[in-house]
C-alpha cells in the first residue's frame, strides 16, 4: 500500500471491501493498519456530524432544505460544505416555511426540527434529560449531544466497549466526541464516545 492510500479500501480475493486503510509505517516491513469495515460503518454517521467545515441543518423527515434559495437536500439531516459568510437557510415543513439567517462558521448548526434557541425547547430538553437515565451507544449517539450537557455535575456510570465500567462525576460533554469524568480518587478521565457502550445516570 503506497503513501496516500489512507481512506482506500482493503479487498479480499472475491473483491469485497473488508476494511479501510488508515496508515502505514515507513521502514517497518510495510506494516499497514486498517479499520474493519463493520466497525467503521458504526461511526460514519458520527464522523460526518463532526465535520469541522460543515453546516448541519436538521428538519423533519423529507422536508426540503434550501440554502440561499438553492435546494440542497431533504431532512431529517443535511450536511453542507459552505463558504464562510452570510447564508439564508429555510425549510418547508408541511404548509409552514421556516427560515434562519446564519453567519458561517460562527453558526454551524441549524435545527428546524425542534426549534433550537426557543426557551420552551430549552425547557423541554432539560425535562427530557431528567426523564432519561440510560443512553445506549451507538443507538443514542445523537441523543448524547442533547442530553449529556444537562448531566454535568451528576454521577454517571460509563460502560466501555470491553465490558468494564467506570463511575464518576460528569464534568465534560463534548457533543458526539467525548465525555470527561472526575473519578472518586481525584483523577480526571476523558473517554471517547466511540469506545462507550452505555452511559447511566446514577442520580
Amino acid at each position: 500500500i503506497n503513501p496516500g492510500n489512507s481512506g482506500g479500501p482493503v479487498l479480499d480475493k472475491e473483491g469485497r471491501v473488508i476494511a479501510i486503510v488508515t496508515a502505514y509505517i515507513e521502514g517497518a516491513n510495510n506494516v499497514n493498519f486498517a479499520i474493519r469495515v463493520d466497525a467503521a460503518f458504526k461511526h460514519l454517521k458520527s464522523l460526518a456530524e463532526a465535520c469541522d467545515d460543515c453546516l448541519v441543518v436538521r428538519t423533519r423527515v423529507d422536508a426540503p432544505v434550501f440554502v440561499d434559495d438553492a435546494l440542497v437536500g431533504k431532512g431529517p439531516r443535511v450536511l453542507l460544505v459552505v463558504t464562510p459568510g452570510h447564508h439564508h437557510v429555510r425549510t418547508q415543513i408541511g404548509s409552514r416555511e421556516e427560515a434562519k439567517d446564519v453567519d458561517f462558521p460562527a453558526d454551524r448548526d441549524v435545527d428546524f426540527a425542534t426549534g433550537v434557541g426557543d426557551a420552551t425547547v430549552g425547557a423541554s430538553r432539560s425535562e427530557r434529560a431528567e426523564q432519561v437515565s440510560v443512553l445506549e451507544l451507538p443507538r443514542d449517539l445523537t441523543e448524547c449531544e442533547k442530553i449529556l450537557p444537562y448531566w454535568i455535575g451528576r454521577s454517571v456510570t460509563v460502560t466501555l466497549a470491553d465490558g468494564t465500567s467506570v463511575t464518576g462525576e460528569l464534568i465534560e460533554a463534548r457533543g458526539i466526541e467525548r465525555l470527561g469524568l472526575a473519578l472518586p480518587n481525584g483523577e480526571r478521565r476523558r473517554i471517547a464516545l466511540y469506545d462507550v457502550q452505555r452511559v447511566k445516570r446514577d442520580r
